[in-house]
């Protein structure tokens, strides 16, 4: 016989429910911020994709931007195995996939909506798109599906950085598929093999900004599944608690940045591996480490809160701060303006619209979390 549950049981849900992908897109523990560092890694990461797609409003070298993907989702292995492990155990896949998919659909909603509105413009302006293409494009969009077959410059041509979107439920569905059975020889065996397609891919294409369009579509599976494994198996280290090394929060933070916005100092091939098997996760690892003092704590969870929100937007973002300030600015005025404008609605986004919406979807969540419900 079913029954509702209430007390302790259902406390445990809702902390599963609320404590971690309700609060941010990988937020870094069920119930509050133990690795604030965490976040701010989050923020530098989603500035450093912004920074990728706007050289023209920053005026900056293109550096390794890119590789800003690879540290997200080292992140996120770490943040799911703490928030979520044992749930994901106790109560099963599907519980945790619709969370997961709940969590990031109302900002890649919106993220699409812009985006549409965005190409219906282009449309508008020029009549030379094919109606066909764009009515495919936002049908694949609402299913979270490429369309690689339009000829379009990215694998999704209204919510580009939705490949990575993608991959990361891909890894989540994945790894909470086989949670059980994740040894860490199990787990060693993923890092070496997407390692050695990380290493075919680099070579092939002389670098690793692949994944984000049909030509590099095959590269960005093992750049899902290498950074994942890592974080999880970083997590396996913070649990042992051994090789634990604190460092100040802030020259993590610098480090990470300076390892995404320098230029290579090898040939590209040999940088972008070096980066993705070895440096963000070893950064990571001292992100997780770092204990920031309060008023970097607050600028990093407030940094990091709204990190998902600047990734699913900018680039919609970016157009229109083109189309605002590229005429009447130049750098570095452009670029304060775009930030400002960026993190302005990014901010606006989060209070207004997605955490406002997930907290009414969350009770309506409640019980696929009820494993079971006989007792």
């Amino acid at each position: 016989m079913k029954r509702a549950m209430s007390g302790p049981e259902s406390r445990r849900d809702g902390e599963f429910l609320d404590g971690g992908l309700l609060r941010g897109a990988v937020s870094p523990v069920a119930g509050g911020h133990a690795f604030a560092t965490l976040d701010g890694v989050r923020a530098v990461a989603a500035a450093a994709v912004v920074v990728h797609h706007g050289p023209d409003l920053f005026g900056v070298p293109g550096g390794s931007l890119y590789l800003a993907v690879d540290v997200f989702f080292v992140v996120s292995g770490f943040v799911i195995a703490h928030a979520f492990g044992p749930a994901i155990a106790a109560r099963g896949a599907p519980a945790f996939l619709r969370l997961r998919l709940t969590r990031l659909a109302p900002l890649y909603a919106l993220g699409l909506a812009l985006g549409t509105a965005v190409a219906l413009r282009a449309a508008a302006l020029r009549p030379g798109i094919a109606a066909d293409d764009l009515v495919l494009s936002i049908v694949a969009g609402l299913l979270l599906l490429p369309v690689p077959a339009t000829g379009a410059a990215f694998l999704y041509p209204l919510m580009p950085v939705a490949w990575s979107l993608a991959l990361e439920i891909g890894v989540n569905a994945l790894a909470a598929l086989v949670w059980g059975r994740l040894s860490g020889s199990a787990l060693g065996v993923v890092l070496v093999g997407a390692a050695l397609a990380l290493s075919l891919v680099a070579l092939r294409q002389g670098g690793l900004d692949v994944g984000w369009n049909g030509a590099t579509a095959l590269g960005g599976p093992p750049r899902a599944l290498y950074g994942f494994a890592a974080g999880l198996l970083l997590h396996r280290l913070w649990a042992s608690g051994r090789g634990r090394l604190r460092l100040p929060a802030i020259l993590v933070l610098a480090a990470i940045a300076l390892m995404l916005a320098l230029p290579p100092a090898v040939p590209r091939a040999g940088w972008d591996l070096a980066v993705v098997l070895v440096a963000a996760p070893a950064l990571v690892w001292l992100a997780v480490c770092s204990k920031p003092p309060p008023r970097l704590h607050r600028l990093c969870v407030a940094a990091g809160g709204i990190s998902y929100a600047i990734y699913a937007l900018h680039l919609p973002l970016l157009r229109l701060g083109r189309a605002m300030f590229a005429d009447i600015l130049s750098p570095p005025w452009t670029a304060l303006a775009g930030i400002g404008l960026i993190a302005a609605t990014a901010g606006a986004a989060t209070v207004l619209y997605d955490r406002p919406l997930r907290r009414w979807m969350a009770p309506r969540l409640r019980p696929a979390l009820r494993v079971g419900g006989a007792r």
